[in-house]
C-alpha cells in the first residue's frame, strides 16, 4: 500500500509480518539503542503493529507487552534487555 510507504518514508515504522528479532534490529538501528534478548521464546514471534514517529523506545516496548504479554523487558540509558 502507498500508505506504509509514506509512514515509511516519514520516520514510522510499519511491521507487518515481521519476526520479533528482525523488528528489534530495526528498533536498534531506528532509536541507535542496543536490544539485548535473553531468550529464545520470541523466535517464532510474528509482529503486526505501526508506530508513528515520534513514538518513545518507552512507549513501543508498552505496546509490545500488550501485544505479547509475556514479554518482560528492561530499558537502562541505550540499552533494552528483553526477558
Amino acid at each position: 500500500r502507498a500508505s506504509d510507504y509514506s509512514d515509511w518514508r516519514n520516520g514510522g515504522l510499519f511491521f507487518d509480518n515481521t519476526d520479533f528479532e528482525n523488528a528489534m534490529k530495526v528498533i536498534e538501528r531506528v532509536y541507535n539503542v542496543e536490544i539485548h534478548i535473553r531468550t529464545s521464546v520470541y523466535n517464532n514471534q510474528k509482529i503486526y503493529v505501526h508506530f508513528n514517529k515520534n513514538e518513545t523506545l518507552e512507549n513501543i516496548f508498552h505496546i509490545l507487552k500488550i501485544m505479547i504479554p509475556q514479554l518482560e523487558y528492561k530499558i537502562n540509558d541505550n540499552s533494552v534487555y528483553v526477558e
